[in-house]
């Protein structure tokens, strides 16, 4: 069936064809997801295998803008807090491993309240 509007026509597809395109397109989109979840992590491994090392250990980096960073380095049981820019590296401050356990440690307590009790102190205040 085809419609004429003026100069202007129209085709109707039947809605058997149109179902299909349509889910073909479906089809092809979701593979076109998957196949780009893959290739990044694929990409993510290939890429982090040239930075890691035997004896350092990158533990957490900050990045400054511009061209800036802060980074905690793990090496023969000690952390040492490096500061990054154009010009070097430096050494800020070494820290003392357990610092990072402590942290962790208040970090989970944190994660694990529920979001009522979030709301319920909010609610407080």
């Amino acid at each position: 069936m085809a419609y004429n509007f003026g100069s202007l026509v129209f085709a109707a597809a039947p809605a058997d064809k149109t179902f299909f395109g349509v889910l073909m397109y479906v089809i092809a989109i979701v593979v076109i997801v998957v196949l780009a979840y893959f290739t990044t992590r694929f990409v993510g491994k290939v890429y982090s295998f040239g930075f890691k090392s035997r004896y350092l250990k990158l533990v957490d980096r900050v990045t400054i803008p511009p061209d800036k960073m802060i980074v905690l380095v793990e090496f023969a049981d000690k952390l040492y807090l490096l500061a990054s820019d154009k010009s070097g590296v430096s050494l800020i401050d070494t820290l003392d491993p357990e610092i990072i356990k402590t942290i962790d440690s208040q970090n989970t307590e944190e994660e694990t309240k529920s979001f009522l009790d979030f709301l319920n102190v909010k609610r407080r205040k």
